[in-house]
């Protein structure tokens, strides 16, 4: 049985770092409820945010460096500009969620759900989404060189002017894929499932 979700507004360090260029130490969040906070523009750094609830949260402009946010819920939050560096991700829940332009650059996001999300511009450089789930996602003109989409899930997922050089796509489920203009050098697919090769 899990542990009850805790409601306990924004922690005062990250009020106190809205605005700035400074980031504040992330703390320990675990299980909080998050959810429809605002969270805008906020910096943080190696917070412990396994499992939290940033569902339908305004996380427009929120930076954060490195710690750990293991199943944590973003589901229909509004991350547009968001940037996440270096953040332990795994099995976390951005379905449905507003991800313009945000980076989740070299963050671990295995087995993440990101089930009709948008994800346009996205910077998704050497993440590793190994298993996540971009069923019906919008990646368009995102940029997810060297990126790890193995095993993943990319049925309708729309690649449109994305920059997915070096990625590796060896085992993924890939169906109704758009890939028009997408940039794929040197990307890895299994036997017969190079888009390169399709006529």
């Amino acid at each position: 049985m899990s542990a009850p979700k805790t409601t306990a507004g924004i922690p005062a360090a990250w009020a106190q770092a809205r605005g700035t260029d400074q980031f504040v130490a992330g703390g320990k969040v675990e299980d909080h409820d998050f959810r429809r906070a605002d969270l805008s523009d906020i910096r943080i750094e190696e917070p412990r945010a396994d499992r939290a609830d940033f569902r339908e949260a305004n996380m427009q402009d929120f930076r954060c460096l490195g710690g750990s946010w293991l199943e944590a819920r973003f589901d229909g939050a509004f991350l547009v500009k968001a940037n996440f560096f270096d953040a332990l991700m795994n099995r976390a829940c951005f379905d449905a969620a507003q991800l313009e332009t945000a980076t989740l650059a070299t963050c671990m996001l295995k087995n993440a759900s990101f089930v009709g999300a948008d994800l346009p511009r996205a910077n998704l450089v050497g993440a590793d989404l190994t298993g996540a789930d971009f069923t019906d996602a919008s990646l368009v003109g995102a940029r997810a060189k060297d990126a790890i989409f193995r095993d993943a899930k990319l049925h309708g997922t729309d690649f449109t002017n994305a920059d997915l050089a070096g990625a590796n796509f060896t085992g993924a489920d890939m169906a109704n894929v758009t890939w028009a203009n997408a940039k794929l050098d040197d990307a890895r697919f299994d036997p017969g499932a190079d888009p390169r090769r399709v006529s």
